[in-house]
């Protein structure tokens, strides 16, 4: 009967030097790989007789990646002026040791590309319920005992698609199992042709304190939720501008949108650049609604007495952030002091 074999004291590495607890007698698993793949001779740099890759043992190409790391990808120019060697650990270059039967060299190194995911199948219906009307679902109500339906395809499919999404990205079991929470809230009972919108699922979610972030994730791979939420951008310069004319409201209105959304000449802005902006042209915008009705009417004295009071950068600032909506401005925009 065969007896238990006491572990391999370490040792150096014939090869490269390095420390370790080596597979072969002599030769770390590197070495044994390099030495497979490539033909003996004299080193270039350190003259040692052992295999070459492009006249370079496996040590002096080691020694030029560590010095040129950082740099360069070229590794020539190191080679050649090598005068000393670092040593290291066997092992480290690589996690885990080489499987029995795996090819060694180049070959042992390739992994197979992770496959990307098949999107998740719709679940078969013979039919669909057409809904009579547009009503707001109310999730809060929901309870678990009662309302729960773990036999709905849509739930399946979705706790399927929940458990590939949280395995790929790492997620805890609590995470995992908040999400699953908030599917079961949300798809039991689901009928075919429904979409689950923002502000009905998110006070139930808040409640339960679930992610309503994660769950929305999968609601969107199978294409169940509706996304009907206003930009807040979209609704702050109706309520930021109610006090401007008209006609001076519109043109700051198209001013802000251009400075969010970009133009034919101008990037996209954070939209807390635009709010910025018109806090600072606010105070001007206001003075001039009282006896103007478009910026085209403003004139070069307007903007001095806008700006009269200010030095400084912020003078600067406020020429630089009015100088696009009001055309008096864009005409002579350096013959202001």
């Amino acid at each position: 009967m065969a007896g238990n074999h006491a572990p391999r004291p370490p040792s150096s590495c014939a090869g490269c030097f390095s420390w370790g607890c080596l597979p072969l007698r002599s030769y770390c698993g590197a070495c044994q790989s390099f030495g497979v793949t490539h033909e003996p001779g004299e080193c270039g740099a350190c003259h040692r007789v052992v295999p070459l890759k492009k006249g370079y043992c496996r040590l002096c190409w080691m020694q030029a990646s560590l010095e040129a790391k950082g740099q360069v990808t070229v590794l020539e120019p190191f080679l050649r002026q090598i005068r000393h060697h670092q040593l290291s650990l066997a092992g480290m270059q690589r996690r885990g040791a080489r499987a029995p039967g795996r090819p060694i060299g180049k070959q042992g190194r390739r992994t197979g590309r992770p496959r990307p995911r098949p999107p998740q199948p719709r679940p078969v219906t013979g039919w669909i319920q057409l809904r009579l009307f547009d009503a707001r679902r109310d999730y809060t109500r929901f309870d678990r005992r009662r309302h729960a339906d773990f036999t709905s395809s849509w739930l399946a499919s979705a706790r399927t698609a929940a458990r590939a999404t949280g395995e790929a990205r790492g997620r805890s079991r609590r995470v995992a199992g908040e999400v699953d929470r908030g599917l079961v809230i949300l798809l039991s009972g689901h009928a075919d042709g429904d979409k689950i919108r923002h502000p009905e699922l998110f006070p139930a979610l808040r409640a339960y304190g679930i992610s309503a972030e994660r769950t929305v994730e999968v609601l969107a791979e199978l294409g169940l939720f509706h996304d009907d939420r206003v930009p807040a951008f979209e609704t702050w310069p109706e309520r930021s501008l109610a006090g401007l004319a008209p006609g001076i409201r519109a043109d700051v209105e198209r001013w802000l949108r251009t400075l969010r959304h970009g133009g034919p000449r101008s990037r996209p802005r954070a939209p807390e650049t635009a709010w910025t902006y018109l806090r600072t042209a606010a105070p001007a915008l206001a003075a001039w609604s009282g006896r103007y009705h478009h910026l085209r009417e403003v004139t070069r004295e307007d903007i001095l007495a806008a700006i009269g009071d200010l030095t400084g950068h912020e003078r600067h600032h406020t020429l630089s952030v009015i100088r696009f909506p009001v055309p008096a401005l864009q005409e002579e925009p350096h013959d202001l002091p």
